[in-house]
């Protein structure tokens, strides 16, 4: 997860948290809590290493779970269902970690597959020609390699580009949420001071820090904006590399074809001997590496996007349950759980690429009609996924959309991101979000409304609710 991000919602959670001026025994915990969590995601100067982070998060929602389910005040429980719900988004980065670890044995099983699966079909075909002249096929080998040297430096300069683009927009992104953070702690700073005052005296203040706080929000929408954009890279960088890939393979496969040309023409008779066991050892090495893919992508891969899946959710139940606090962390849960997907649909759409061209190689394998099936499998899962990220998408942007915005540059920013994340999965927009009322502020003794426990995760808030920090509650 983007540790700007966490840090935006733990300082909103914790900001709610500091309300009241008793702190009863529940109030404390939340504290305690979110200080620790803010302490290895929110602000602290350098990132500390993975296991902290996660033995943090796992006793933040170990603790905040009691919390959250408590009967104390409805200001405590949105504070630690806020709270809960940015731990259970931290939860989520060390599932991606591992699910990037295991993404990466699957990318070197799959080219050790593809590589013996080259192999193979070179040794079969040697088989069929005992004798040749190799002089034709070496100059067509020697064409190929220079178009395909063409291809790869055309194809690393675009990626260069695309990198460096991309590099632009995370680092301005995270200039934002700097900035954000500091916009924000200046608004609970003054928020802190109009304890005890009435009213009145407080008024001037509770201004500035509404100031404060909407200077904040803008810049999370534009920082949100910056990471979507810098999202949009990674489909391009996956397209290029794959093809460099491609052309790379092709070229070490034409170039073990010209060693394998080279020796057939020296010698026919003991050259299809070589290619007969040549094809014999990769076609065991194919059935051997396509087993411990299989197997590494069950155990490893998705168990681990599963684990992710289930963080993102319990966030965005969590956020929803923290009302109208949660909103924006609602909507945050929801994006990072649709980006979670797509690395899922990606890895299902790769690994039944690599299945057609086992069912599809020339001459038959022996497992055709298994590798034709598996492919099959994994195009339906990747749809399915696709079409789950498409709902998470579309309810973070409902949840973006209904975020209550005064300034018309704010509105612009936010629904640039709106439409950016409707188009990344490929969401049918036939009419622009309809903007939220502005609304007034809340009575002094209005109640938080209870959320929905049965709530759907595209269940946000509606339009025109009081967004966090309209008007400072009174002290208790």
């Amino acid at each position: 997860m983007n540790r700007t991000k966490l840090g935006v919602i733990l300082a909103a959670g914790l900001a709610v948290a500091g309300g009241c001026r008793e702190e009863p025994a529940t109030m404390k915990a939340v504290r305690t809590t979110g200080n620790d969590m803010v302490a290895v995601a929110g602000r602290a100067a350098a990132v500390p290493p993975q296991d902290i982070q996660d033995k943090a998060f796992n006793s933040a929602v170990s603790g905040l779970t009691a919390a959250s389910k408590s009967d104390t005040s409805p200001g405590l429980v949105s504070a630690a269902s806020g709270l809960l719900s940015a731990a259970q988004l931290g939860q989520v980065a060390s599932a991606s970690d591992r699910a990037t670890t295991a993404e990466e044995k699957l990318v070197l099983l799959q080219s050790e597959v593809r590589s013996s699966l080259s192999k193979w079909s070179t040794m079969k075909a040697a088989e069929k020609a005992a004798t040749f002249d190799p002089s034709v096929r070496d100059g067509e080998i020697t064409r190929q390699v220079a178009a395909a040297a063409k291809g790869i430096a055309d194809g690393q300069a675009k990626l260069a580009k695309v990198i460096a683009d991309q590099a632009k927009l995370v680092a301005d992104a995270k200039a934002k949420h700097e900035q954000a953070n500091g916009f924000e702690k200046e608004a609970v700073n003054l928020k802190d001071k109009t304890r005890g005052q009435s009213t009145a005296q407080a008024m001037p203040t509770l201004e500035k820090a509404l100031e404060a706080r909407k200077k904040s929000d803008e810049l999370k929408l534009a920082a949100s904006k910056l990471e979507a954009d810098a999202m949009l890279a990674e489909p391009r960088k996956l397209e290029i590399n794959q093809e460099i890939e491609k052309l790379t393979r092709q070229t070490a496969a034409i170039e073990r074809e010209r060693a394998a040309v080279q020796k057939r023409a020296k010698d026919s008779s003991a050259d299809e001997k070589i290619a007969t066991a040549g094809a014999d050892e990769a076609l065991k090495d194919v059935t051997r590496l396509v087993a411990q893919l299989t197997e590494a992508r069950e155990k490893d891969f998705q168990e681990a996007i599963a684990g992710a899946i289930k963080s993102c959710e319990a966030s965005a139940a969590s956020a929803r349950k923290a009302g109208n606090d949660g909103r924006l962390a609602a909507a945050v849960a929801a994006h990072r759980l649709g980006d979670v997907q797509m690395v899922q649909v990606a890895e299902a759409r790769v690994y039944a690429a690599l299945m057609t061209e086992l069912a599809e190689a020339k001459p038959e394998l022996p497992g055709k009609a298994k590798y034709a099936e598996e492919a099959k499998k994994a195009l339906e899962a990747a749809n399915q996924a696709m079409e789950e990220v498409k709902k998470s998408f579309q309810t973070a942007t409902d949840g973006y959309s209904k975020l209550s915005l005064k300034a018309e540059e704010t509105k612009a920013t936010r629904d640039a991101l709106v439409k950016q994340l409707s188009e990344a999965a490929g969401i049918a927009k036939d009419e622009e979000p309809a903007p939220a009322p502005e609304g007034g502020a809340p009575k002094d003794d209005a109640k938080p409304e209870a959320p929905d426990p049965t709530a759907k995760p595209s269940d946000g808030p509606e339009a025109g609710d009081a967004k966090p920090g309209d008007k400072a509650p009174d002290p208790k």
